[in-house]
């Protein structure tokens, strides 16, 4: 009975298969009779089922790490200093590479990369170490190799990597924290210690940034330069001070007039009369970093000078060196009658020289003159920084870009008069207590330049002749009385001190004959 009632069932089967007014059972029952008789076929499909519940378990599994991981631990990545774009993420990532130094699984890894120790590094190290000759490259681990340390009660794995940047002509190095704790507390307190730490390392140096080939900016240091020590007309420097000064303390007034809060300063004049030293020791006097814009490198074009101008921070200085010369014609758009050049004797085959037209160049800027005015005060342009442009010949300057609102304060720095030269003498040989002073505190701190610095100055003081202030004034009025009015600049009046270092008396004695070798060779008075 069993076999007959098969037979039947059987017959029944075969007729609804072949029964054309049931398609989809027929399409269902053929896939099912070709996958039992295909167990290859059938294998494939249980692979790729269970290869799914595998993926899903795994993303699965991932999202509650994930989950977990956050709840206990709190992560920053930092973007390496000498490849940002962004300034303030650079800034903190300064800070925090030399807050890592001080602890030894950071700084003197197993698995390392190692470094010259530039002046940039003697910021994040001050200790008694860094004096000695074996701790004069720097080390840190390798990439992607982690390192493990304790901070007030916190667990912290710390490691540096890379990120591929198309933006970039070379991978983007980062600094990578992951720090045990509950919420960011700690996290406010490490920044907090980097950033004093970092303040206090910098006390006797200037930071310095040069743009870079990827429209970034790359930062370095150099000693602060005292303002006293550039020697100008009188009131020069005082007014630059007091202007400037007082610009970075009206930022509520521009705002209540609708007053963009910029300031710009053009400083014009034959070279060597102290145009980039007036800027440098201004930053240094109001601890202003300075970010120094060239127009003339490879790849600058008006989009990557805008970016750098838009990226400067406020309470910072940008600096245009030379800008009459960042073209290969001048960047005027009238024909110029006449040019801006310093009449000396003997010197007409230059002047004749100067006065032919520009030749095209290979460094020739990209830069146009309505891109380098809408970077200044275009609707994009940054605000809060101080502008200085230097030029030897105003007059190849634009008058739109010479304008109050993009130049607003003009300045000539002229060839040396004779209290220049008084002066200048004065400041190289005069007895420099302050100096000393300021060599103790900075003894005291450990600063490992400003302690080279110091044993210079006890070896210049031990050879050189110990002079009276009356002897010193007695000299340097002999020395003001033998230099002519404007017609040296102070960079040629200090070369010829330099040379006279430790010798002031054969300084003001020599100097008739100096300045009468000097004269005839015209260009080399302005040098």
């Amino acid at each position: 009975m069993p076999n007959h009632q098969a037979a039947a069932w059987h017959n029944i089967t075969q007729e609804a298969s072949h029964s054309p007014s049931n398609p989809t059972t027929s399409s269902i029952s053929s896939t099912a009779a070709y996958v039992s008789k295909n167990t290859s076929f059938g294998q494939w499909i249980q692979l790729g089922l269970i290869g799914a519940v595998l993926e899903t378990i795994r993303r699965i599994s991932l999202a509650v790490y994930t989950k977990i991981f956050n709840t206990f631990f709190v992560t920053v990545t930092l973007q390496d200093i000498h490849t940002g774009q962004d300034i303030s993420m650079n800034m903190v990532t300064y800070w925090v590479s030399g807050w890592l130094g001080q602890f030894p699984s950071w700084s003197r890894p197993r698995d390392m990369h190692l470094g010259a120790k530039s002046i940039s590094d003697s910021l994040v190290d001050i200790s008694p170490e860094s004096l000695k000759l074996e701790d004069s490259f720097t080390c840190s681990p390798s990439v992607d190799v982690p390192v493990t340390f304790w901070y007030k009660g916190h667990w912290i794995r710390a490691y540096r990597g890379t990120v591929d940047d198309k933006s970039f002509y070379y991978p983007v190095s980062t600094f990578t924290l992951c720090i045990l704790a509950w919420n960011k507390k700690i996290l406010n307190e490490l920044l907090l210690e980097a950033k004093l730490k970092y303040e206090k390392s910098k006390a006797s140096y200037q930071t310095v940034a040069v743009s870079a080939p990827n429209a970034g900016w790359r930062y370095m240091t150099r000693g602060r330069r005292p303002f006293e020590s550039v020697v100008l007309d009188p009131g020069v420097q005082e007014y630059l001070h007091e202007d400037a000064l007082d610009f970075m303390l009206s930022k509520n007034w521009y705002a209540s007039k609708g007053i963009p809060f910029r300031r710009g300063y053009l400083l014009f004049g034959p070279p060597g009369t102290g145009k980039t030293s007036v800027i440098q020791a201004l930053a240094s006097k109001l601890d202003l970093p300075i970010f120094i814009i060239s127009l003339t490198r490879p790849g600058m074009d008006d989009s990557s000078l805008a970016q750098l101008i838009a990226a400067i921070p406020e309470k910072a200085i940008a600096l245009m060196e030379d800008i009459d010369v960042a073209f290969s014609h001048a960047m005027n758009r009238r024909d110029l009658g006449e040019e801006d050049e310093i009449k000396e004797p003997g010197n007409s085959t230059k002047a004749a020289e100067d006065s032919k037209p520009s030749q095209p160049s290979s460094l020739t800027s990209k830069v146009t003159l309505s891109g380098l005015l809408n970077a200044l005060d275009g609707a994009g342009a940054q605000e809060g920084r101080l502008l200085f442009a230097t030029t030897n010949k105003v007059s190849s300057l634009d008058p739109a870009l010479c304008r109050p609102g993009r130049m607003d304060v003009h300045l000539e720095l002229k060839l040396a008069s004779k209290y220049q030269a008084r002066k200048l003498f004065r400041l190289f040989y005069h007895p420099d207590i302050e100096a000393k002073d300021s060599d103790k505190d900075s003894a005291e701190h450990g600063d490992p330049d400003d302690l080279y610095a110091k044993a210079e100055i006890n070896r210049h003081q031990k050879l050189s002749c110990q002079l009276s202030i009356e002897e010193v004034e007695t000299l340097a009025e002999r020395f003001a009385a033998a230099v002519p009015e404007r017609e040296f600049s102070v960079a040629a009046l200090q070369g010829y001190l330099m040379t006279y270092k430790i010798r002031p008396r054969e300084a003001a004695v020599e100097i008739e004959e100096w300045v009468k070798k000097q004269k005839p060779r015209g260009a080399a008075k302005i040098v």
